[in-house]
């Protein structure tokens, strides 16, 4: 058992470093090495992906529902998926095809303290996003990679 968690915990290392593209599933990772360590545990920690999205966009719409209430909001710091949490902050603003959110933009316009307050949950967002890829640059040394090999 402590090989397999050798194994694992050589395979993480090497994932953090060399994964230039970002295709590494650290989700999947996570998981293994916990079913190693105790398989009740994996089952019991994880929550599923579709789990985890819709928690994102249920927190999220509900910190949106806050700030337009008057209240300042700030963005979650540890754990959470910036990048889901913009999308569904940028849907909120542009609304669909269907129901243009035209009174939500007209509100950006005409309520100062309403935009200043989304701005500021955006800016946190974008910040947590920005720090994540400098983790990245920190660890590679360059930021990923997304060019294809050359064939000789």
């Amino acid at each position: 058992e402590s090989k397999v968690i050798e194994k694992l915990d050589t395979v993480g290392k090497l994932m953090a470093t060399y994964d230039r593209q970002g295709i590494s599933r650290f989700d999947i990772y996570l998981r293994k090495v916990l079913e190693a360590i105790d398989p009740n545990l994996a089952s019991q920690l994880i929550m599923p992906t579709q789990e985890a999205t819709t928690k994102e966009i249920i927190e999220t719409s509900n910190d949106i529902a806050k700030i337009a209430s008057g209240q300042v909001v700030n963005a979650p710091e540890k754990g959470a998926n910036a990048q889901l949490r913009l999308q569904v902050l940028e849907s909120y603003i542009a609304g669909s095809e269907a129901i243009p959110a035209t009174d939500v933009q007209e509100r950006l316009q005409s309520d100062e303290n309403f935009a200043k307050r989304l701005q500021t949950y955006a800016s946190q967002l974008e910040f947590q996003q920005t720090q994540r890829q400098n983790a990245k640059i920190g660890q590679l040394g360059t930021a990923p990679g997304n060019v294809p090999g050359t064939s000789v």
